[in-house]
C-alpha cells in the first residue's frame, strides 16, 4: 500500500501552506495573476489589433507601477487575516551572513514581514524590466 508516502507528502504540503511566505505570496500572486488574466483574455479577442494589444500591455504595466505599494500592503493584510484565522505562527528570518564589526542587533536581518515585502517588490521590479523590453520592442 502507498498510503504512508502519500500521507507524508500531504503533511509536507500542509506544513508549507501554513508558512508566512506562502500565505503572503498567495494574496500577492492572486492579485497579480487575476489582473494579467483579464488582459490576456482581451488579447485573444478576434477584433484585437497590434496597436491595442500594446496599449493593453502598457496599461497593465502602468497599473502595477501605480499600485505597487497598495498591492504589497493589501497582500500583507490578507496574510495577517489568514494567519490569524488558521493560527499560523511566524518565525524570524535567520541571518545568512556573519556579523560584521560595528553592526548592531537591528542589523541582524529583516523581520519576516520586511523580508516578504522585499521579495514582492523585487518580483514586481523584475517583471517591470521584462515589460519594458516587450513595450520597447513593440514601439519599433
Amino acid at each position: 500500500m502507498k498510503t504512508r508516502p502519500v500521507k507524508q507528502e500531504v503533511m509536507q504540503l500542509y506544513n508549507r501552506m501554513l508558512s508566512y511566505d506562502f500565505l503572503t505570496l498567495l494574496g500577492f500572486w492572486n492579485k497579480v495573476l487575476i489582473r494579467i488574466d483579464r488582459v490576456q483574455k482581451r488579447q485573444h479577442d478576434p477584433s484585437m489589433n497590434f496597436h491595442n494589444a500594446v496599449l493593453n500591455l502598457k496599461a497593465l504595466r502602468d497599473h502595477f507601477d501605480d499600485e505597487r505599494e497598495v498591492l504589497v500592503s493589501e497582500s500583507l493584510e490578507e496574510e495577517l487575516g489568514l494567519r490569524r484565522e488558521w493560527n499560523v505562527k511566524v518565525e524570524r528570518c535567520q541571518r545568512r551572513k556573519k556579523r560584521m564589526a560595528g553592526e548592531n542587533s537591528r542589523d541582524d536581518g529583516l523581520i519576516v514581514k520586511e523580508e516578504v515585502e522585499r521579495v514582492m517588490k523585487r518580483t514586481r521590479s523584475s517583471s517591470q524590466k521584462n515589460g519594458r523590453k516587450v513595450h520597447s520592442f513593440a514601439r519599433h
